[in-house]
């Protein structure tokens, strides 16, 4: 049962006339935020930014301490919950986790340097990406 309302969910997520069909980077990036749980004022940040390197790093920062902070409270809470047995699985699949996000975000990727800012929003997606996939879990017990 869970896993078809998993795919319910999903479905309702991805519909197109849910959300309707992306006409631009910043209604894709809308939508990137709502289904990685991102909050409205790192989208607004971002915008007020505009192409500026040094306000668009500190809006990505803030946003990073905030989705690692949701992390670690959702992960502190599942760790809880679960037997000695599956807190060593769960340590070991977030350290996994870790060193996925780290490489995918990596600034240098099969020896190309990513333009300046890639690696940190890269971070800023993952976290709260995964931030919202540990959330759902913790329902889910």
């Amino acid at each position: 049962m869970k896993k078809m309302a998993c795919g319910f969910v999903s479905m309702l997520l991805l519909s197109p006339t849910l959300w309707g069909t992306a006409t631009s980077a910043q209604d894709e990036q809308a939508v990137v935020s709502r289904l990685y749980g991102l909050r409205p004022s790192y989208g607004q940040c971002l915008l007020k930014a505009g192409d500026a390197t040094a306000p668009n790093k500190g809006c990505m920062e803030v946003e990073l301490d905030y989705q690692d902070k949701r992390l670690n409270k959702a992960y502190q809470a599942m760790m809880a919950k679960l037997s000695p047995a599956l807190r060593v699985k769960l340590k070991a699949e977030e350290a996994v986790w870790i060193q996925y996000r780290d490489n995918r975000c990596a600034s240098v990727v099969d020896d190309i340097e990513r333009p300046e800012l890639e690696p940190l929003s890269c971070k800023v997606d993952e976290t709260g990406k995964q931030a919202t996939d540990m959330e759902a879990r913790l329902f889910a017990q």
